[in-house]
């Protein structure tokens, strides 16, 4: 990416569904920003927001006509919230991944639909499902340099998230070096895991 300076930042692009919106949307996000891609024309909205996010960036679609006033306020309310899921807090879990904290939820499904849904969607990059029922995050773990993010996510989440422990596996010469977790919050099994890796993933 660029030089970060929008980090942190939401920048709303109008017309950004092609031509000079569809660059400044890309070079918005280069720098750090996430970047609402708005256009009257939604399939061209999301077509630009499905660039900026393989080339690494943060966007969004949002529909907007900008002759409506309402429709320009909407959108730019719209930049503070998680889309679907109003209002939200973005932090980052110790391993580096970028969590969202949210207390409602509009839409629900996946972006593969809810009937008979394509286990391995061609096409699809990343976590592009509106809602999941948990997730494996790949945390870097090197303990011979005292190195466990695993361990380290798994304590913000149970001291500051409410988060329980379901099952977890513990390595090294004493059994004492947390390796995998398993964590939840609601009455599944689990919610989230936490897996050893060289780097951080999903």
């Amino acid at each position: 990416m660029g030089d970060a300076r929008f980090t942190g930042k939401s920048v709303v692009i109008s017309g950004a569904g092609g031509g000079i919106g569809r660059g400044c949307a890309e070079r918005f996000a280069r720098e750090g920003a996430r970047v609402f891609c708005a256009d009257l024309d939604l399939d061209a909205a999301e077509r630009t927001a499905v660039i900026v996010r393989e080339q690494g960036g943060d966007a969004v679609a949002h529909p907007l006509e900008v002759t409506d006033p309402e429709a320009c306020r909407a959108t730019i309310e719209a930049a503070e919230y998680l889309p679907y899921c109003g209002r939200s807090l973005r932090f980052k879990l110790p391993s580096g991944h970028e969590m969202y904290l949210y207390a409602d939820k509009e839409r629900v499904g996946k972006a593969v639909g809810d009937r008979n849904p394509d286990p391995w969607p061609d096409g699809l990059k990343g976590a592009g499902a509106h809602w999941l029922d948990h997730v494996a995050l790949a945390c870097p773990f090197d303990p011979e340099n005292e190195v466990n993010t695993v361990a380290d996510n798994c304590n913000l989440l149970r001291d500051a998230l409410g988060f329980y422990l379901g099952e977890q596996a513990l390595v090294g010469p004493n059994g004492d070096i947390q390796a995998v977790a398993f964590m939840f919050r609601t009455t599944t099994p689990h919610d989230i895991a936490f897996l050893p890796a060289p780097t951080a993933g999903i």
